[in-house]
């Protein structure tokens, strides 16, 4: 699942309100954008510094060491999107959503060798039901910061750079699903759809790089207190416990208390009190969930090869139950099960799993084309099954086991008017559960996962207009399709679009392999929105 959400998030059209050029760079993730305001500043973003303020080559002249005076710079985007929903199975689905995200940021500079950089990340989203459901009015409208950026970045001595603070922590070349990228952290709330400038997120980090020959670099990435996925708890189509209509109807009508609830709390507050429920399980501060990273790259006229290995915590929670709360589940209304419910001493447990990455990436340059390619094994992996026959079986639950991943990567670029990005991954399970009756939820046959993602973008020259299209294909049969035009006004780029998920029907009557196009299948829309640049 932590594959499929990456890949379908990521093909989310871009959004930067004047993207005029993409530039190819292997080591800093295959694709860099230059964007073009209408002052015609430049900025050359580094993916693996995506979402923070820390773009080392930026207009206001930061990396020119022989410059007279230092200049501090501050930027702001602002991207607001309404989408609508073009069919839904539910009435707890939301029909509209609106979303605005306001991404402040800002460099001081303090000399040649020490810059500040400062970032944060307002959201404001409202969403609504088709109408108002028994124990809740119909609007959710909520409104959080998140930081993006807040650390010094120090050059030490000429080829030593050590950055300390908030930061994104992103590694490896591929855009769409990396094998590699294992540090960051998104905020997922608004999953396919959430907006390309909400997803990672800033976490406290010691970075350090170091040229240690003019053909050898080292990159060490340091997370001493680990951060779950932003996730929506049980509010919004994307939610990890999402509420179904006739599952809280029921339970809340036994009580008589639909009325009540509906008075007292709205949609909102109950999110946000799941999702304190749910961060209450996360792990306490400390540095009992390090996580680290260490990446060699190698470069010359052949390109590069890059070898990363990390000890890393899973992003998602694992849900266990034990036979107690799964007999509970299963017959809530046997007094003899409640009780001994009741006296388990641990009856649901949630877990953030560790697991340990060895990758190998390369990245090599043919003509008009970049060429990449990845290959990683990932130690005990934590995935959901699910089994045959009827609840418990329905039930997800967690268990471990050692991935391969291997990705391939093409990236063509005709100047500012065309780029092409193509990626095919793959996700094999060494082992199977252990519990025979049960198979891994996402994977086919039981054993592997396979896509191909692709992203095009054309700007005709002498136009203010920029037509994109992203598509992917993977197994179990998923179909993600996401169009969208911009016409930029200097500053101001305006947006139309859509995200389509086409998937299969649950199977029925056997272990089920359930798609990513399933659960999504009826979150279809189409928006409209801006981006403003400042």
């Amino acid at each position: 699942m932590f594959v499929c959400g990456c890949a379908l998030g990521l093909l989310a059209p871009s959004t930067s309100a004047a993207q005029d050029e993409v530039i190819s760079d292997p080591e800093l993730g295959g694709t860099s954008s230059t964007s073009t305001t209408g002052a015609e500043e430049s900025v050359i973003q580094d993916p693996e510094l995506a979402g923070s303020a820390s773009s080392q080559a930026s207009s206001s002249g930061f990396n020119n060491s022989s410059a007279p005076e230092f200049v501090s710079d501050a930027r702001m985007i602002w991207h607001s999107r309404l989408g609508m929903d073009l069919r839904h199975s539910d009435p707890r689905e939301e029909t509209w959503e609106n979303t605005n995200i306001a991404v402040l940021e800002a460099n001081v500079r303090r000399s040649a060798a020490l810059r500040f950089a400062f970032g944060t990340r307002l959201r404001l989203y409202a969403g609504a039901l088709s109408r108002d459901v028994p124990d809740a009015q119909a609007q959710r409208v909520e409104l959080d910061a998140t930081p993006t950026a807040g650390y010094v970045d120090w050059t030490i001595t000429s080829g030593a750079h050590l950055q300390v603070g908030y930061q994104s922590v992103q590694l490896g070349r591929f855009d769409i699903v990396s094998a590699t990228d294992v540090l960051t952290i998104s905020d997922t709330r608004n999953g396919p759809a959430t907006l390309p400038e909400a997803y990672d997120v800033g976490q406290l980090a010691l970075r350090f790089d170091l040229d240690a020959s003019d053909w050898l670099s080292l990159k060490a990435i340091y997370v001493p207190f680990f951060t779950p996925y932003i996730m929506a708890a049980t509010e919004g189509d994307y939610s990890f416990f999402p509420l179904r209509q006739s599952d809280v109807s029921a339970d809340l009508n036994a009580l008589g208390i639909n009325n009540v609830v509906a008075e007292n709390l709205s949609r909102a507050d109950r999110e946000r009190l799941a999702s304190s429920g749910l961060s209450a399980f996360a792990p306490e501060v400390g540095l009992k969930k390090q996580q680290a990273a260490l990446r060699m790259v190698a470069h010359g006229g052949f390109g590069e090869v890059a070898l990363t290995a990390a000890t890393a915590v899973e992003k998602v929670p694992s849900v266990y139950f034990s036979p107690e709360a799964i007999a509970y589940l299963q017959n809530p209304r046997n007094p003899d099960v409640a009780e001994a419910f009741d006296a388990a001493v641990r009856p649901i447990a949630i877990a953030y799993n560790r697991f340990t990455l060895l990758s190998l990436d390369a990245a090599f340059d043919v003509g008009p084309m970049s060429l990449g390619f990845e290959a990683a094994y990932n130690i005990k992996r934590t995935l959901p099954t699910l089994g045959s026959g009827p609840y418990p079986g329905t039930l997800p639950l967690p268990d471990q086991t050692d991935l391969m991943q291997v990705g391939a990567r093409l990236e063509y670029l005709k100047g500012s008017e065309i780029f092409v990005t193509v990626e095919a991954f793959g996700m094999y399970a060494l082992g199977l559960p252990r519990d025979p009756m049960r198979g891994w939820m996402f994977l086919e046959g039981g054993r592997y996962l396979a896509g191909v993602a692709t992203g095009a973008g054309w700007m005709p020259e002498d136009t203010h207009l920029r037509i994109e299209l992203g598509l992917l294909a993977m197994t179990p049969s998923t179909l993600v399709i996401a169009p969208r035009i911009g016409y930029a006004i200097e500053s101001l780029e305006l947006e139309l679009g859509a995200l389509i998920i086409e998937g299969p029907a649950p199977p029925v009557g056997v272990t089920p392999r359930i798609a990513f196009g399933t659960i999504y299948d009826t979150v279809d829309q189409i928006f409209v929105g801006f981006v403003y640049t400042l």
